[in-house]
């Protein structure tokens, strides 16, 4: 069954809108989620993965029409995906279905959503014509997999809210190193720029993962002790690309 969902994309990671007990689930394009149960007798909120039947049932729920000046780092950027639940169970209705398992397959980029729109004109964007006619004019870059370690560095360091202000960030060039991030004054008194960090530990791993590097021999995924969230993601890509392998083998 194919759907559709929003997801939270910021620091080149996508995860989920609900904050679970370890942080927000982190979502991988091409990735297959881990299989969790769905149950009619179990609280709806707390079985499998949610989705919609149709694009203005996630317009009607999540922010994926905001025009840019809504989008991070001021707001939230919330992305639309197309998903498949490859024939896992499901449950609910068209409006909000739970499924046992789902596959992030790939972004309905701005472009299509407009298009959307005007091939059903009977369908409404759930948001005032001002704001619409702003998300059309705008330019939202679509979702980029960041693969390279200097751009992985730049996107983090540049999406910090610090960036650039005096005395308030410990970079003092164009020519951006992550350790020195380790210096601002941020790291003693506020939570966001060890997140950062822990974004950019996670981005490294991934990368160095799809560069064929085992997952227990890349230091930074060590570094990541306490983060279950992202650790469990990286184990979901390291098993896929190994059973990738197999299969290429097989062949």
């Amino acid at each position: 069954m194919k759907g559709y969902k929003a997801l939270q994309y910021e620091n080149g990671i996508l995860r989920s809108k609900i904050l679970l007990k370890n942080g927000r689930d982190i979502f991988e394009v091409g990735i297959p989620k881990q299989k969790v149960e769905t149950k009619e007798d179990i609280a709806f909120s707390e079985n499998g993965y949610s989705f919609c039947g149709t694009i203005e049932e996630v317009a009607d729920c999540m922010n994926i029409l905001a025009p840019l000046k809504g989008r991070s780092p001021v707001g939230v950027d919330e992305r639309l995906f197309l998903i498949d639940t490859l024939d896992s169970c499901v449950i609910g209705s068209s409006k909000h279905f739970k499924a046992e398992q789902i596959v992030i397959e790939k972004e309905i980029t701005q472009d299509e959503i407009i298009q959307y729109y005007l091939d059903h004109p009977e369908l409404k964007p759930n948001i005032r014509e001002d704001l619409w006619n702003e998300f059309c004019n705008d330019k939202i870059q679509p979702y980029v997999y960041v693969k390279e370690e200097k751009e992985i560095e730049d996107l983090i360091i540049k999406n910090c809210l610090r960036y650039g202000q005096d005395d308030l960030c410990a970079q003092i060039s164009n020519d951006s190193y992550m350790e020195i991030c380790e210096k601002c004054i941020g790291w003693q008194w506020r939570g966001d720029t060890r997140s950062n960090m822990k974004d950019y530990l996670y981005l490294i791993v991934r990368s160095k993962l799809y560069n064929g590097i085992e997952l227990n021999c890349i230091e930074e995924y060590h570094k990541l002790e306490g983060y279950e969230n992202e650790r469990k993601s990286l184990r979901l890509i390291s098993e896929y690309l190994k059973k990738q392998a197999i299969k290429l083998y097989d062949f």
